[in-house]
Protein backbone atom coordinates (compact mmCIF):
# COMPACT_ATOMS: atom_id res chain seq x y z
CA UNK A 1 0.00 0.00 0.00
CA UNK A 2 2.63 2.27 0.78
CA UNK A 3 4.48 2.09 -2.68
CA UNK A 4 1.09 2.79 -4.27
CA UNK A 5 0.63 5.18 -2.19
CA UNK A 6 4.12 6.88 -3.34
CA UNK A 7 3.73 6.25 -6.78
CA UNK A 8 0.72 7.90 -6.83
CA UNK A 9 2.59 11.20 -5.43
CA UNK A 10 5.42 10.64 -7.47
CA UNK A 11 2.76 10.64 -10.41
CA UNK A 12 0.52 13.13 -9.92
CA UNK A 13 3.92 15.44 -8.98
CA UNK A 14 5.42 14.28 -12.78
CA UNK A 15 2.23 15.98 -14.12
CA UNK A 16 2.02 19.01 -12.37
CA UNK A 17 5.60 19.78 -12.95
CA UNK A 18 5.65 18.45 -16.84
CA UNK A 19 2.22 20.86 -17.11
CA UNK A 20 3.44 24.11 -15.20
CA UNK A 21 5.74 25.24 -18.04
CA UNK A 22 2.89 24.90 -20.50
CA UNK A 23 -0.05 26.43 -18.26
CA UNK A 24 2.34 29.46 -18.26
CA UNK A 25 2.67 29.69 -21.53
CA UNK A 26 -0.66 29.15 -22.48
CA UNK A 27 -2.18 31.91 -20.06
CA UNK A 28 -0.03 34.31 -21.72
CA UNK A 29 -1.41 33.41 -25.10
CA UNK A 30 -5.39 33.13 -24.91
CA UNK A 31 -6.00 31.27 -21.80
CA UNK A 32 -7.10 27.39 -20.43
CA UNK A 33 -10.48 25.90 -20.92
CA UNK A 34 -11.49 23.33 -19.00
CA UNK A 35 -14.83 21.12 -19.29
CA UNK A 36 -15.69 19.32 -17.12
CA UNK A 37 -18.48 16.07 -17.31
CA UNK A 38 -20.69 14.50 -14.80
CA UNK A 39 -20.53 10.23 -15.43
CA UNK A 40 -23.47 8.06 -14.37
CA UNK A 41 -23.21 4.74 -15.67
CA UNK A 42 -21.95 0.74 -14.96
CA UNK A 43 -18.85 -0.98 -14.48
CA UNK A 44 -18.34 -4.75 -15.75
CA UNK A 45 -16.02 -6.32 -13.42
CA UNK A 46 -14.75 -9.42 -14.62
CA UNK A 47 -16.17 -12.63 -13.60
CA UNK A 48 -13.72 -13.57 -10.99
CA UNK A 49 -15.53 -10.72 -8.88
CA UNK A 50 -18.19 -13.18 -8.80
CA UNK A 51 -21.57 -11.42 -7.44
CA UNK A 52 -19.72 -8.23 -7.50
CA UNK A 53 -19.15 -8.32 -11.25
CA UNK A 54 -21.11 -5.23 -12.18
CA UNK A 55 -21.22 -2.18 -10.30
CA UNK A 56 -22.75 1.03 -10.40
CA UNK A 57 -20.05 3.96 -10.83
CA UNK A 58 -20.37 7.86 -10.64
CA UNK A 59 -17.26 10.03 -11.87
CA UNK A 60 -16.28 13.11 -13.09
CA UNK A 61 -14.43 13.41 -16.31
CA UNK A 62 -12.01 16.34 -16.86
CA UNK A 63 -9.96 18.28 -19.73
CA UNK A 64 -7.82 20.69 -19.19
CA UNK A 65 -6.48 22.36 -22.98
CA UNK A 66 -4.79 25.57 -23.95
CA UNK A 67 -5.80 27.16 -26.54
CA UNK A 68 -2.80 26.02 -28.62
CA UNK A 69 -2.21 22.67 -27.57
CA UNK A 70 -3.10 19.23 -30.13
CA UNK A 71 -4.38 17.21 -26.31
CA UNK A 72 -6.52 18.17 -23.43
CA UNK A 73 -4.45 16.71 -20.02
CA UNK A 74 -7.42 13.93 -18.94
CA UNK A 75 -8.15 13.94 -14.85
CA UNK A 76 -10.93 11.40 -14.38
CA UNK A 77 -11.62 10.47 -11.04
CA UNK A 78 -14.99 7.37 -10.40
CA UNK A 79 -16.40 5.80 -7.45
CA UNK A 80 -18.16 2.26 -8.25
CA UNK A 81 -19.54 -0.71 -5.88
CA UNK A 82 -22.23 -3.19 -5.48
CA UNK A 83 -23.88 -4.25 -2.43
CA UNK A 84 -25.63 -7.90 -2.12
CA UNK A 85 -26.80 -10.36 0.61
CA UNK A 86 -24.83 -13.61 0.53
CA UNK A 87 -25.51 -16.63 3.19
CA UNK A 88 -27.94 -14.20 5.10
CA UNK A 89 -25.40 -11.23 5.33
CA UNK A 90 -24.28 -8.02 3.37
CA UNK A 91 -21.58 -8.23 1.09
CA UNK A 92 -19.92 -5.19 -0.38
CA UNK A 93 -17.20 -4.35 -3.12
CA UNK A 94 -15.89 -0.64 -3.97
CA UNK A 95 -13.58 0.58 -6.24
CA UNK A 96 -11.99 4.04 -6.18
CA UNK A 97 -9.84 5.21 -9.52
CA UNK A 98 -7.95 7.86 -10.95
CA UNK A 99 -7.54 8.03 -14.70
CA UNK A 100 -4.60 10.61 -15.96
CA UNK A 101 -3.25 11.18 -19.41
CA UNK A 102 -4.60 12.49 -22.49
CA UNK A 103 -7.44 12.97 -24.74
CA UNK A 104 -7.89 14.41 -28.16
CA UNK A 105 -11.76 15.16 -29.11
CA UNK A 106 -12.62 16.99 -32.55
CA UNK A 107 -14.80 19.71 -31.26
CA UNK A 108 -15.10 22.25 -34.11
CA UNK A 109 -17.81 24.66 -34.97
CA UNK A 110 -21.01 23.52 -36.91
CA UNK A 111 -20.93 19.56 -35.30
CA UNK A 112 -24.11 18.03 -34.01
CA UNK A 113 -21.63 15.72 -31.77
CA UNK A 114 -17.30 16.20 -30.47
CA UNK A 115 -15.75 12.48 -30.82
CA UNK A 116 -13.25 11.79 -28.46
CA UNK A 117 -10.28 9.15 -27.65
CA UNK A 118 -8.05 9.20 -24.64
CA UNK A 119 -5.75 6.83 -22.68
CA UNK A 120 -3.09 7.12 -19.77
CA UNK A 121 -2.34 5.87 -16.39
CA UNK A 122 -4.91 4.20 -13.91
CA UNK A 123 -4.57 3.99 -10.15
CA UNK A 124 -7.38 2.00 -7.90
CA UNK A 125 -8.50 1.14 -5.02
CA UNK A 126 -10.53 -1.98 -4.20
CA UNK A 127 -12.26 -2.58 -0.70
CA UNK A 128 -14.72 -5.39 0.51
CA UNK A 129 -16.69 -5.80 3.63
CA UNK A 130 -17.64 -7.38 6.00
CA UNK A 131 -14.24 -9.38 5.24
CA UNK A 132 -12.33 -5.89 5.22
CA UNK A 133 -9.97 -6.58 2.53
CA UNK A 134 -8.36 -3.58 0.54
CA UNK A 135 -5.58 -3.35 -1.94
CA UNK A 136 -4.73 -0.48 -4.58
CA UNK A 137 -2.50 -1.09 -7.74
CA UNK A 138 -1.55 0.94 -10.75
CA UNK A 139 -2.28 0.12 -14.67
CA UNK A 140 -3.59 1.66 -17.94
CA UNK A 141 -7.05 2.98 -19.01
CA UNK A 142 -8.29 3.55 -22.94
CA UNK A 143 -11.64 5.35 -23.62
CA UNK A 144 -13.90 6.59 -26.28
CA UNK A 145 -16.84 9.06 -25.99
CA UNK A 146 -19.21 12.02 -27.42
CA UNK A 147 -20.35 14.88 -26.52
CA UNK A 148 -23.24 16.50 -27.86
CA UNK A 149 -23.51 20.20 -27.26
CA UNK A 150 -26.50 21.80 -25.96
CA UNK A 151 -25.22 25.19 -26.06
CA UNK A 152 -21.77 27.45 -25.38
CA UNK A 153 -21.50 25.81 -21.91
CA UNK A 154 -23.37 22.72 -21.51
CA UNK A 155 -23.31 19.29 -23.25
CA UNK A 156 -24.69 15.43 -22.92
CA UNK A 157 -22.64 12.88 -24.04
CA UNK A 158 -21.67 9.10 -23.84
CA UNK A 159 -18.34 7.39 -22.39
CA UNK A 160 -16.87 4.26 -22.99
CA UNK A 161 -13.53 3.33 -21.53
CA UNK A 162 -11.28 -0.15 -20.63
CA UNK A 163 -9.02 -0.46 -17.49
CA UNK A 164 -6.73 -2.84 -16.06
CA UNK A 165 -5.04 -2.61 -12.76
CA UNK A 166 -4.41 -5.73 -10.76
CA UNK A 167 -5.22 -6.21 -7.08
CA UNK A 168 -4.80 -9.02 -4.56
CA UNK A 169 -8.20 -9.51 -2.40
CA UNK A 170 -8.84 -13.09 -0.37
CA UNK A 171 -12.27 -12.51 -0.29
CA UNK A 172 -14.73 -16.55 -0.08
CA UNK A 173 -16.96 -14.89 -2.84
CA UNK A 174 -13.73 -14.34 -5.64
CA UNK A 175 -12.83 -17.23 -7.41
CA UNK A 176 -9.27 -15.81 -7.88
CA UNK A 177 -7.26 -13.23 -5.16
CA UNK A 178 -5.71 -11.49 -7.99
CA UNK A 179 -8.27 -9.48 -10.13
CA UNK A 180 -8.55 -6.42 -12.10
CA UNK A 181 -10.35 -3.38 -10.54
CA UNK A 182 -11.06 -1.79 -13.64
CA UNK A 183 -13.14 -3.64 -16.59
CA UNK A 184 -14.88 -1.51 -19.39
CA UNK A 185 -17.33 1.08 -18.07
CA UNK A 186 -19.76 2.76 -19.59
CA UNK A 187 -21.51 6.25 -18.59
CA UNK A 188 -24.00 9.00 -19.78
CA UNK A 189 -22.26 12.16 -19.18
CA UNK A 190 -23.60 16.17 -18.41
CA UNK A 191 -20.90 18.52 -19.73
CA UNK A 192 -20.17 21.80 -18.56
CA UNK A 193 -17.12 23.88 -20.39
CA UNK A 194 -15.38 26.59 -18.26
Amino acid sequence: MKQHTALLGTSLLAVALALAPALAHSDSNGGIQTKSRLLLGTNSLESDWGIHDEQGVIGFITDIKGQHWPLAVAVDAFGAGNESKRDGRNNEAYVASIHLGARLQWDGPGHWAQPYIGGGIALANAETKPDKTDDSGIGYWLGVGADIPLNERFSLGLDLRYSEVDVDLDNATFSSTTLNAGGTQFGLTLGYRW
